[in-house]
């Protein structure tokens, strides 16, 4: 529930510097403290992704141009036009 409303503040622009280490601190609490793999299935994408693609993650806090600056329409990943609709 945590995770979710901080990456939706990341995603519309209210996110801050504060929210990225919240995100870290909050898997921290979950990785190798819950008592199914679950947890840990949960924590791990969020440090890694942290780890990796951090310039991302602050690029939707810029204040310049705030909420998410990449187009999913863009990614290479989209959905062809009409699928998943």
């Amino acid at each position: 529930y945590w995770l979710a409303q901080i990456y939706e503040r990341l995603e519309t622009g209210a996110g801050t510097e504060a929210d990225v280490d919240k995100l870290l601190d909050i898997a921290d609490n979950i990785f190798g403290k819950s008592f199914c793999a679950l947890g840990d299935g949960a924590a791990s994408p969020i440090v890694s992704s942290i780890k990796y693609f951090r310039a991302e993650y602050e690029a939707h806090l810029d204040p310049a141009s705030p909420g998410c600056p990449f187009d999913p329409y863009a990614s290479m990943l989209a959905a062809p036009e009409g699928v998943g609709a």
